[in-house]
């Protein structure tokens, strides 16, 4: 929520900014070089009010949207330098004078200097959160926040929420934020960042009307809870007064949708798949045929849904019945173990279920790694799984932080 941005700005740290967000904004300052100034404090004044409006942000300058580095003239006005020019002049931009913000030189490699010029520079101008927001453009009289990587006019309840900051209403309301939505998050998100480091999962079993049988599957992000979470009155009003938060939430959001979509891109490819299906065969045949465990028969002609539930019935597991049921728990069981994770059933789990994930993982072991397409989708979900580990944890201490600022700033009575 609010801005921490780091000691010195670097050339690379830069290139590890992906692209302009709520927290960062490119602009050329090419209006400078033409004497444009009029246009170049408009802008700038715009840019700077929205991060100031919204607890913080870094404005490049000298970099073009796509990042191309073009630099700025490191003096102007005589023998004025850029910093203090900027440093002067960003103050008066505003009906209310803007005093939290830092102008910086970018440290530059050799290669990078020379390319935009010896006199020419790069600009950081770092804002904090103002204590004074809601700041006015003298320009247009709007006031600006950022919202989705642009700097908009703010909307009316964004406005109020600024002026009621120092209100005492404020401490009811942050007490209503954080008892409802935000500590019940961090307390989500914990759980998954857990699960994720460990590897060790509680399975959810969808039981099938009148019978025994459950459909068995990981609840990888706790999905209903979080929709219940973000798509509440106060998730909804909290996330429209932080749009950084929101827009930090929803990257995780759709990172957790990139894993669930390339796990059944795996899945389907399993129920697909020709060769799956001999190994399949194959390994039940070898392995369990040799122990005597399933007589000698021709699985030949047997689809996977049927060999599958055949299998079952040979293991004397009451389930062999249900064959789509035995199917989407085989082929469940098999991608877990693919991506090395460890299962757990829940209490009132039948003894066989245990029996078969015993089963599937020796068949994991036996089963050939040289599929070059199954290879491909087993990598591509590991590292969407890596990508969700690390970011579950990175995120989880970011709402923290948000948590404690924002009850030490409005005094909040319940956290």
């Amino acid at each position: 929520m609010y801005y921490e941005p780091p000691k010195k700005w670097t050339e690379e740290l830069l290139k590890e900014l992906s692209a302009e967000d709520d927290r960062y904004e490119w602009k050329s300052g090419a209006q400078i070089s033409r004497s444009n100034l009029n246009e170049f404090w408009n802008t700038l004044a715009k840019e700077v009010g929205a991060f100031a409006n919204s607890f913080g942000g870094t404005l490049f300058v000298g970099v073009n949207d796509d990042k191309t580095k073009v630099g700025v003239p490191a003096i102007v006005s005589g023998r004025t330098s850029i910093e203090r020019w900027l440093e002067n002049k960003i103050p008066t931009l505003f009906e209310l004078r803007l005093q939290h913000f830092r102008v910086s030189r970018v440290q530059l490699s050799e290669s990078t200097q020379k390319q935009i010029g010896d006199n020419n520079v790069i600009i950081a101008v770092d804002v904090f959160d103002s204590e004074l927001a809601p700041h006015q453009c003298i320009f247009d009289h709007k006031y600006y926040y950022r919202v989705n990587s642009e700097s908009r006019p703010a909307p009316h309840h964004y406005l109020a929420f600024l002026w009621g900051r120092q209100n005492v209403n404020m401490s009811r309301v942050a007490s209503w934020w954080l008892r409802d939505f935000l500590t019940p998050l961090i307390e989500l998100l914990q759980g998954v960042s857990v699960v994720f480091k460990a590897k060790l999962f509680n399975l959810t079993g969808l039981r099938t009307p009148h019978t025994l049988v459950n459909c068995y599957y990981i609840d990888f992000t706790h999905d209903i809870k979080w929709f219940d979470l973000i798509g509440s009155t106060v998730g909804e009003y909290f996330l429209s007064t932080f749009p950084i938060t929101k827009q930090v939430l929803e990257s995780f959001q759709s990172k957790s949708f990139q894993f669930r979509a390339a796990v059944n891109e795996l899945k389907n490819f399993l129920n697909e798949s020709s060769s799956f299906l001999e190994a399949v065969r194959s390994f039940y045949e070898r392995v369990l045929t040799s122990r005597q465990i399933v007589a000698p028969s021709n699985l030949a002609d047997l689809n996977l849904e049927e060999l599958t539930a055949r299998i079952r019935g040979e293991l004397h597991l009451q389930t062999s019945s249900h064959s789509r049921e035995a199917k989407l728990n085989f082929v469940n069981l098999v991608i877990y173990r693919l991506l090395g994770l460890e299962v757990l059933f829940p209490q009132d789990a039948l003894q066989e279920d245990w029996q078969l994930a015993d089963s599937v993982k020796e068949f994991v072991k036996e089963l050939d790694q040289n599929d070059s397409a199954l290879t491909a989708l087993v990598k591509n979900a590991h590292d969407l799984y890596d990508i969700i580990q690390e970011e579950s944890s990175s995120l989880l201490q970011v709402l923290k932080k948000d948590r404690l600022d924002l009850g030490k700033q409005y005094t909040a009575t319940e956290w």
